[in-house]
């Protein structure tokens, strides 16, 4: 076994654009056999046909019982942490993450919208520019801006638009990368949450 640094990691959006972000994970992995260098080189080309495949087995690779540690850094400096997320009635979490240019991820956005009883939301912008996440306004949301990607590695989102739902407790209860409003929609029903519909 070898020592690879992955330099770089990177999500695909629905939409067909890629997001790379910086991160610095360090695993044991055998070298293939035509490769001579023990650093694996910093950006791959993303391949169509593999980057689908990504998406389905994230899609059926969730962390569902699993309870994780999330924090999320908020446009107003503070930082949400679900473990330290106490508001009167919030029994569930649903956490989005995508682009505020990705029309797939707007209309996920719009199942949410709607305040749901017992649900908080708590939303992850992406985009490089801060006035992107500033842009999104939804009523009793925490409005996140993740630039580097740090949530959604946290997540091991492949891809985007993802969302999660998570108890008070922070274990996952549903998750889906990538999701759109039909799939967060359906994800709400199986859990017995009654989402918008607009």
């Amino acid at each position: 076994m070898s020592q690879h640094r992955i330099g770089l990691h990177a999500l695909v959006c629905r939409s067909r654009v890629a997001l790379t972000f910086g991160c610095a994970l360090t695993f044991g992995c055998a070298l293939p056999p035509a490769t001579t260098s023990a650093v694996a080189p910093a950006v791959t080309a993303l391949d169509p046909a593999e980057t689908r495949g990504a998406a389905s087995e994230a899609r059926e690779a969730t962390r569902v019982g699993e309870v994780i540690t999330l924090s999320v850094p908020l446009l107003d400096g503070s930082l949400w942490q679900v473990q330290n997320a106490k508001e009167p009635g919030v029994r569930r979490w649903c956490v989005l993450i995508g682009s505020a240019s990705d029309p797939e991820f707007l209309s996920a956005l719009d199942v949410v919208r709607p305040p749901t009883e017992g649900v908080g939301v708590v939303i992850v912008i992406v985009d490089e520019l801060r006035d992107d996440a500033e842009r999104v306004e939804i009523a009793q949301a925490h409005v996140g801006w993740d630039p580097e990607g740090v949530v959604a590695l946290q997540l091991d989102a492949l891809a985007l638009p993802s969302a999660m739902i998570l108890d008070a407790r922070g274990m996952v209860e549903w998750s889906a990368s990538p999701t759109g409003p039909e799939e967060l929609r359906q994800g709400l029903r199986d859990l017995q949450i009654p989402a918008g519909e607009n």
